[in-house]
């Protein structure tokens, strides 16, 4: 991916999930016809967040005219019904906190150490 300036945290963070539909292990859900079937809220989110990153000087928001545009225009095709590929807010939330030691390793589900 080219490097996108001006891109927060959460900007990067959903496109990298954007990028990563592939590696889900639940695509047989939404992957079907030769395409990716991606949630309209998740372009929308993607938009709203990455609005204002630019690529070679031109701003996601100004080069789109909206999420599902963004979408389309990478060959998603959006939809609104389920089963679509979304975002999972988790995967960057720290949920599955990994804990280790040299009996083994334990998962946590929260941040509490």
């Amino acid at each position: 991916m080219y490097p996108l300036f001006g891109a927060t945290q959460k900007c990067r963070n959903v496109l990298n999930y954007m990028m990563c539909y592939f590696c889900s292990p639940e695509q047989y859900l939404w992957y079907y016809d030769n395409r990716v079937h991606i949630c309209g809220r998740f372009c929308e989110l993607v938009y709203r967040e990455c609005g204002s990153a630019s690529y070679e000087g031109v701003t996601i928001a100004s080069a789109y005219e909206s999420g599902w545009d963004f979408c389309q225009a990478q060959t998603y095709l959006v939809v609104d019904e389920l089963p679509c590929f979304d975002y999972d807010p988790k995967v960057f939330g720290g949920g599955g906190i990994v804990k280790g030691n040299r009996e083994g390793i334990t998962f946590s589900s929260s941040n509490n150490g």
